[in-house]
């Protein structure tokens, strides 16, 4: 597979070596060039690789087929075992890099997950997730999560990608009907 630099999302066609998890990949993490530990996300399931991609394993979340439709999954910036994987049916949380997840108890663990995007601000992890209705923010490392509203926008709107940038404390959302955004953590992007 080759080289990755740190950080970076990188796609490319799985299919000749995850098999199933090349069907539909949404997602593919992987925790940086010294790692050769890669995550991949699918309908029909995460799927985890030692080997930088050569072999890949199914990983079975709790909740039958559809906690199993996973659509992001993301590590938490200051350990490579906290990890987060959004599925149809909520999010789930695994403290052990991936080999055991719970779901989240709260509305974020019953509301289909688009994207998770998570990051350290002033010492405290952020998490942010698109769903199929609306943003949620957690300042606390996922314990709790509370919606932020869309301005001129339905309560429901899904929202595909979220991201955040910690220099002026701005918050993105793109969703269905344009590009969402709240400066200073308002919990209303314009």
């Amino acid at each position: 597979m080759g080289w990755m630099p740190e950080g970076d999302d990188v796609l490319y066609n799985t299919n000749q070596r995850a098999g199933k998890a090349g069907y539909g990949v949404r997602r593919i993490r992987y925790l940086g060039a010294k790692s050769r530990l890669v995550y991949v996300a699918t309908p029909r399931g995460l799927y985890r690789s030692h080997d930088g991609g050569e072999t890949f394993s199914r990983i079975q979340l709790p909740g039958g087929y559809e906690a199993n439709d996973v659509r992001d999954v993301v590590f938490e910036p200051k350990s490579n075992k906290r990890m987060w994987a959004g599925t149809s049916i909520g999010l789930f949380h695994s403290e052990d890099g991936g080999q055991h997840f719970n779901k989240v108890p709260g509305r974020a663990g019953h509301t289909p997950i688009l994207s998770i995007w998570t990051g350290v601000v002033q010492e405290e992890e952020l998490i942010l997730l698109g769903t199929e209705e609306g943003v949620m923010r957690s300042w606390n490392g996922g314990a709790s999560f509370h919606d932020l509203l869309l301005q001129g926008v339905g309560a429901y709107e899904p929202v595909h990608v979220v991201a955040f940038d910690p220099r002026g404390e701005i918050t993105y959302a793109g969703a269905t009907k344009g590009l969402f955004v709240s400066e200073r953590g308002q919990t209303i992007l314009e």
